[in-house]
């Protein structure tokens, strides 16, 4: 609206300038051939066709300067990612020689405590080997008694401590403390371990493979690109150098990605 009225404003004022300028010739001594009316019309005229004109100019669109593309190691992006180190996570790493007991020493009676007890959430880091694969039963001891407990990541790595598979915590306490448990480990986490080519089977329970990952120095229109390459892409792994530091999830990458201009 404001832009039909300043529109109308350049017209008219356009016409009034014109005609003035008629006028003040006429008081110079210029000679009046045409009709006074006629131009008057014709000043009408030139005003209408400069009020258009105006218009248009107005009401083109301008081009906006973006600011820079928002990378995942700044901010608001870096409150997205949900980090694998704090002082608020307590690390509970394994492997397949070691025993269940073993890895936990180091954590006294924590584990035998009420959750309550404990004010601190869970990662835990499992690490592949060439000499054996991962027990069925370590894992299901490991989960289920887990289970009362605030696991928030379950990280695989093979023996070069290379990434190869994530699984959020929650779910996989869901998956591998059911009836159906040992099949579960079996297939997501074991023979994953065994067979990093495959890991994009944990897509199937929430979980990111090994190709599912994004480098902190990106930007989220790169972390965006990269969940187009799949609709079963859920999340991506956010990378420090060749050091994975944390997850991202599909919606939290399009909710920083509406975000931007």
């Amino acid at each position: 609206m404001l832009k039909k009225l300043l529109a109308a404003v350049i017209g008219v004022g356009a016409g009034l300038a014109l005609f003035g300028a008629y006028l003040a010739f006429l008081r110079l001594g210029g000679q009046l051939r045409p009709d006074l009316a006629v131009v008057g019309a014709a000043a009408v005229t030139f005003a209408s066709a400069v009020g258009v004109f105006a218009l248009m100019a107005l009401d083109r669109p301008t081009l906006r300067r973006g600011r820079a593309a928002l990378k995942l190691n700044e901010h608001p992006a870096l409150e997205y990612i949900f980090p694998f180190k704090g002082a608020s996570l307590a690390q509970i790493s394994l492997k397949p020689e070691t025993s269940l007991a073993m890895a936990l020493a180091r954590f006294g009676s924590t584990f035998s405590r009420p959750p309550s007890d404990t004010n601190k959430d869970i990662m835990v880091t499992l690490r592949g080997s060439r000499r054996m694969s991962f027990p069925t039963v370590t894992l299901q001891q490991l989960f289920l008694m887990l289970k009362p407990f605030n696991l928030l990541h379950v990280l695989l790595l093979d023996d070069r401590d290379q990434f190869v598979a994530y699984l959020p915590g929650k779910r996989a306490l869901k998956e591998f403390t059911g009836s159906d448990a040992a099949d579960k480990i079996s297939k997501y986490v074991v023979s994953v371990l065994d067979n990093p080519e495959n890991s994009e089977a944990v897509r199937e329970i929430g979980g990111a493979g090994q190709n599912d990952t994004i480098k902190s120095a990106q930007d989220i229109g790169d972390a965006q690109k990269e969940l187009w390459k799949s609709e079963s892409i859920q999340g991506l792994i956010v990378f420090r150098g060749a050091r994975p530091v944390g997850y991202i999830s599909r919606l939290d990458v399009l909710t920083l990605h509406a975000g931007l201009p």
